[in-house]
């Protein structure tokens, strides 16, 4: 076990943890964008698929498409890779609190969504765009300032 000395001279068992870079920028966005993965990606009307259940069995999307009146044949492989943005969420948040390097673990997590969303956009065009749901959204805003942050243009100011 580590001890600490704070300034009035006692000295403390150091825990290891550091739950106060929680709050550095590229984290909260890694949260967000973490808390968006279960959020409505896709909506039409009433019906709405997050990103957990669009990475689902081939049923579930095609019940989606049905449900909006489109015939989709199967999910794209490419879209697999969303499993990523949750594992590199967390991943990042637990290396951050153990005081490791975590910022490219958020840094692929963004990635991964936005290749998805780009490869999305390639493959089914523009009228992705209008059956996007909040959490898709705030999921692309999340990970523009998941990238901002690590190439240091958002900072917290200390």
């Amino acid at each position: 076990m580590q001890y600490q000395i704070d300034s009035t001279r006692s000295v403390k068992p150091s825990t290891g943890l550091h739950w106060g870079v929680l709050t550095q920028p590229i984290n909260i966005a890694g949260i967000v964008l973490l808390v968006c993965f279960f959020l409505p990606w896709l909506s039409s009307g009433p019906f709405g698929l997050d990103g957990s259940t669009v990475t689902g069995p081939g049923s579930v999307a095609q019940q989606f498409s049905a449900a909006v009146g489109t015939e989709a044949p199967s999910v794209p492989v490419y879209v697999y890779a969303l499993y990523l943005i949750p594992l590199g969420c967390v991943a990042g948040l637990v290396l951050a609190v153990l005081g490791k390097t975590y910022n490219i673990c958020h840094l692929l997590a963004a990635v991964v969504f936005l290749l998805v969303l780009l490869f999305g956009l390639l493959d089914g065009g523009t009228s992705l765009l209008s059956r996007m749901g909040f959490g898709e959204w705030l999921s692309l805003l999340a990970s523009v300032a998941i990238s901002l942050a690590f190439f240091g243009v958002i900072k917290r100011d200390s």
